[in-house]
């Protein structure tokens, strides 16, 4: 059948442009070709051939890179990033800081709001009390596994204010509304050392009655401008609940 005349004739022009130039334009041309080729022929079985055939150029590609990259001595940067719920107390870090950022709705293009707490290495602090309880509080640790340090790493994360609503009476009970602020917030990281006993650690959590979700980039930017990879798990993302004391005033 044509369709698959045509699946056959798009994978030699793919391998070879893969071949020629791994990555820039000449990927995203063969990208849209795998797609285009795979709709046009209904996924018959040459399309999906096709598929795997350039998911095995493409791997080899990649080795192909690092292995050049070895060779010539080239900074390969790797970068892995997780931000789960903690529990306090919470614990200065070995050189005797908290790095956090207390969420308010400030709009761009001004920062959000990051702050550094400094006491003795290894003591705890419980960040609130009965009167003003802090319910969430999210712990973000960004380890790198290079070779080197890095160096002034910038970190956008995506933030999203949302409007509180009551269920009902209850003041407990509420889901969000509509969207009172989206905004990219930008943080820059000083250094982060080698291996994960030295991670940069970095606490959140929500100041404001208004509800609020917060999501890690894909990639971050180096001191040099080159964009690296932030290695993280499957997750969907930080979710803050309002301020507790602020929400019973309203």
């Amino acid at each position: 059948m044509w369709f698959e005349e045509e699946t056959k004739a798009a994978q030699h022009k793919i391998e070879e442009l893969i071949r020629k130039r791994l990555g820039g334009r000449y990927l995203a041309y063969a990208i849209v070709a795998i797609v285009v080729v795979s709709a046009g022929s209904f996924l018959s079985e040459p399309a999906l051939n096709l598929i795997s055939r350039v998911n095995s150029l493409l791997n080899y590609g990649t080795n192909k890179r690092a292995i050049e990259q070895a060779g010539r001595g080239e900074f390969h940067a790797k970068l892995f990033a997780q931000c789960d719920l903690a529990n306090q107390p919470i614990t200065f870090t070995a050189d005797g800081k908290i790095h956090n950022i207390q969420l308010n709705p400030i709009p761009a293009p001004y920062g959000i709001g990051v702050s550094t707490y400094t006491g003795a290495p290894g003591a705890t602090v419980t960040l609130s009390n009965p009167g003003d309880p802090i319910l969430t509080i999210y712990k973000c640790e960004f380890i790198n596994y290079s070779t080197e340090p890095l160096f002034k790493v910038s970190v956008a994360f995506h933030i999203k204010f949302f409007e509180t609503l009551a269920d009902g009476d209850a003041i407990s009970s509420f889901h969000s509304g509509t969207i009172t602020l989206d905004r990219e917030g930008i943080i820059e990281i000083p250094k982060i050392d080698i291996g994960n006993e030295t991670p940069f650690i970095l606490y959140m959590w929500n100041m404001m009655s208004q509800i609020v979700t917060v999501t890690l980039p894909r990639s971050a930017s180096l001191s040099d401008g080159k964009l690296v990879t932030l290695i993280q798990p499957q997750s969907w993302g930080m979710h803050f609940p309002p301020n507790q004391k602020i929400v019973s005033k309203n």
